[in-house]
């Protein structure tokens, strides 16, 4: 084992070299300054495309983790984040439990693009859980 060790480091040097390769690769200038625009202080923490080809980069920004979406021009689309249910504002939790009493929140997440600003919200009440989106101000849409 001790033998191989040496070897295994080797060959693990050159794979964590290759991914950081692709990952810079990834990333083209424009998006770089994006990132350092909208959000201050943010590191990049990784990147891929997802499902759809879009550009999925993901930072830690605010002490949060955040996924910002790029198009194959490199324009942003949209940024979404993971909400705890008590850190949704007061008129978002009045709007869920004003329309679904009885439900709880199960998971929340936020989505700002340049077009609107949204929660996704799933709330469930025994087995039955539905999706629901709702603006700040607590307007479902």
């Amino acid at each position: 084992m001790r033998k191989l060790f040496p070897i295994l480091m080797i060959l693990f040097s050159f794979a964590a070299c290759d991914n950081y390769e692709n990952f810079n690769s990834l990333l083209n200038q424009s998006i770089v300054e994006f990132i350092q625009k909208e959000y201050r202080g943010a590191t990049i923490r990784s990147t891929e495309y997802d499902d759809q080809g879009l550009l999925e980069v993901e930072i830690r920004h605010d002490s949060r983790i955040k996924e910002v979406y790029f198009d194959y021009n490199d324009n942003w689309v949209y940024t979404t984040w993971d909400v705890k249910a008590s850190d949704l504002p007061s008129a978002v939790k009045s709007a869920v439990s004003a329309k679904y009493p009885g439900y709880r929140i199960d998971d929340a997440d936020f989505y700002e693009s340049v077009e609107k600003s949204y929660y996704r919200i799933e709330i469930e009440r025994g087995e039955f859980e539905k999706t629901i989106y709702i603006t700040k101000e607590g307007n479902q849409q």
